[in-house]
């Protein structure tokens, strides 16, 4: 039996290892992950003795690991032959056969799938080592489409789709899948959320696609999918919500592109949340952790914000099993985001004048309650507040009594009465021997006048009641 070192990308490596019981049957492969090798998880020197007696190398190069410079180094003392895939791969290659390999395997691993990845091993040892094994050629799996776990079909339309899985009157949740996870079976954590939105009432569509559009590979990412499976014949939404399980951004990162009325978000007008599935703890870690905070809060938590997508719930990690890992899910934490998502949904079908909006504005407890009541850095918040308010009206809120502007009331003698009345309904005086009740309300009165006189000259302002 030939043996196969590879060392690929982290994902591409655990994908490989999801495939051990497969593989086994034809070829010893021992699979390395280039970044677990870079950050000391994986032991370089247990690799350069799988690598002194193997029969061929794998490689998929990438620059953001380190170890490639030693592990390159290490490969060129020996004439064994080197197959290399990825993008970043292309410049390695130096002869002719070196060529024809890499680029045959690299279209079984741009494809991805269980089949794929087997056919590629089968290929190396059939065509690279001369083993007398036959394999498949390369097959071509769709960048994008609808899938659902509980049917092998792969939907090319939601036309299709729904005439397999009829819809729900209730609505429609659009869930966004990595087309890598679904390809590896990786999809433990959206089998959860599938669930939650059936048992909710909702049509679950679930949506697999690349990530970025790469024209290369054919490729058209996930703002096409989008595109494709989210809107009817008439360019109208067909989704209530979307659950986001996909990384980067949804539409073009242009500010213009992504806020004009056009852009792909703006025409699905639903909440679209986007929960935590971390790779970087585990579900004992998070649950562990006083807090309930996660340690990637850049790519979970500020990144989604920027392209206004809500709700980062943590819902789940990656646990690793021997040499495999695999998100897995919190039931309970999946479950209320769906609940969550749903309440959105019902919100935004509720008409505007039924619904009851709250302002929760700043209040600094270290300084007097009327100086910083909507206190914000450079911001007129007290401005803003009227603004919005002035713009729900026109929305059809029920809204009434509205101030002209955020600027407060002009200075007059019923200001002074206002203010005066105001503080002496914070106190409650006794008569003693010392004073009546009557004679320390005056005082109230009177002092919250003067205070009031001082801050407004102080303010730069000019009192003349």
């Amino acid at each position: 039996m030939k043996k196969i070192v590879a060392v690929l990308w982290h994902n591409s490596a655990n994908r490989l290892n999801m495939l051990q019981s497969q593989t086994d049957e034809f070829v010893c492969l021992k699979v390395y992950s280039a970044a677990a090798l870079s950050d000391g998880r994986q032991d370089l020197d247990k690799l350069y003795r799988d690598m002194d007696d193997a029969d061929a190398f794998l490689f998929q190069v990438t620059s953001s690991d380190s170890a490639w410079i030693e592990i390159e180094e290490y490969a060129e003392k020996f004439e064994t032959p080197m197959i290399y895939v990825g993008g970043e791969s292309a410049g390695k290659i130096k002869t002719k056969d070196q060529m024809k390999h890499s680029a045959i395997c690299n279209q079984f691993y741009v494809y991805s799938g269980a089949e794929n990845m087997v056919n590629m091993m089968k290929y190396i040892c059939s065509q690279v080592l001369h083993e007398e094994m036959d394999y498949q050629e390369p097959i071509f799996i769709p960048w994008e489409g609808i899938f659902h776990p509980d049917s092998k079909e792969i939907f090319q339309s939601t036309k299709d789709y729904f005439a397999w899985k009829e819809p729900s009157g209730k609505g429609t949740i659009a869930l966004l899948v990595s087309r890598t996870a679904w390809l590896s079976g990786d999809i433990e954590v959206e089998r959860a959320l599938i669930k939650h939105i059936e048992k909710n009432g909702y049509t679950a569509l679930p949506i697999f696609s690349y990530a970025m559009a790469d024209i290369d590979l054919g490729a058209k990412g996930t703002a096409y999918a989008i595109e494709t499976f989210c809107f009817d014949g008439y360019g109208q939404p067909i989704v209530d919500g979307v659950i986001r399980m996909t990384g980067f951004f949804l539409q073009d990162t242009d500010e213009y592109a992504n806020t004009s009325e056009s852009s792909v978000m703006s025409r699905l007008n639903c909440p679209i949340v986007k929960p935590i599935c971390s790779y970087s703890m585990t579900l004992e870690e998070w649950e562990k952790n006083e807090d309930g905070s996660v340690a990637d809060i850049a790519w979970n938590i500020a990144l989604p914000e920027l392209e206004g997508v809500i709700e980062p719930i943590f819902i789940g990690a990656e646990e690793q099993t021997g040499q495999v890992e695999l998100r897995k899910p919190l039931e309970k934490r999946c479950e209320k985001l769906v609940h969550r998502l749903s309440k959105w949904i019902a919100l935004r079908k509720k008409e505007n004048k039924d619904k009851r909006v709250v302002f929760i504005l700043n209040n600094n407890p270290c300084t007097a309650a009327e100086a910083s009541v909507g206190g914000g850095a450079n911001l007129d918040t007290l401005e803003s507040v009227v603004r919005i308010l002035h713009a729900m009206k026109e929305h059809g809120y029920q809204v009434e009594h509205i101030p002209e502007n955020g600027r407060g009331k002009a200075v007059s003698p019923e200001l002074f009465d206002a203010v005066s009345e105001a503080a002496a309904g914070e106190v409650n005086p006794r008569t003693s021997w010392r004073a009546s009740r009557a004679f320390r309300m005056q005082l109230v009165r009177e002092l919250s006048r003067r205070a009031l006189k001082q801050a407004i000259i102080h303010a730069g302002g000019a009192v003349t009641c």
